[in-house]
């Protein structure tokens, strides 16, 4: 179903770097937000005359810095949630597993795939129809078929895309059918 858990990975290395991010984003928060009050009392003082511009700038400066550190500290933060939240992977539809790429205790690298899955709902069909017969399907139009392995049954469908090239080696196009 889609949303069932396929795979649990590892959380240990994930969870530390989360709670490591965390710990620095913390520390530039605190930062940024006391930055950010000597500012304006900078802004306020520079108005009255009782500080130099020097001092404001010196403010300023800082307070840029620790603004930077702030978004950057966020954003390992925003990133380690999402390696946290990718050690369960999820069916992203309802299907079949149609092939597991993986076995369990084996390590993986980033993008590696681990499984193939199939929706069996509705079913795809994929097949190429000689040339003479383009005049005569449109997109929408129903089609009935039969396979080997249920010879007694026949599977109703409609046309969902049709090729516009027509493959020059076989005289056929590309027919897709839900």
């Amino acid at each position: 179903k889609k949303g069932q858990i396929l795979i649990k990975l590892d959380p240990r290395e994930a969870q530390s770097a989360l709670e490591q991010a965390e710990g620095v984003y913390k520390q530039a928060s605190a930062r940024y937000e006391d930055a950010q009050i000597r500012f304006k009392r900078m802004q306020d003082l520079l108005k009255q005359g009782a500080v130099s511009q020097q001092d404001f700038d010196e403010a300023n400066t800082r307070f840029q810095v620790y603004a930077a550190e702030y978004h950057s500290a966020k954003g390992t933060l925003d990133l380690a949630k999402k390696r946290m939240g990718d050690t369960i992977i999820r069916a992203p539809i309802n299907g079949a597993v149609k092939e597991r790429l993986v076995n369990m205790g084996e390590f993986m690298d980033e993008k590696k795939p681990v499984m193939s899955l199939a929706t069996t709902s509705p079913l795809k069909l994929k097949i190429t129809i000689p040339e003479r017969y383009s005049g005569e399907i449109r997109g929408g139009q129903e089609v009935r078929i039969k396979v080997e392995a249920f010879s007694d049954k026949v599977f109703t469908g409609k046309v969902t895309r049709i090729s516009p090239a027509v493959f020059e080696d076989s005289r056929t196009f590309a027919l897709e059918a839900a």
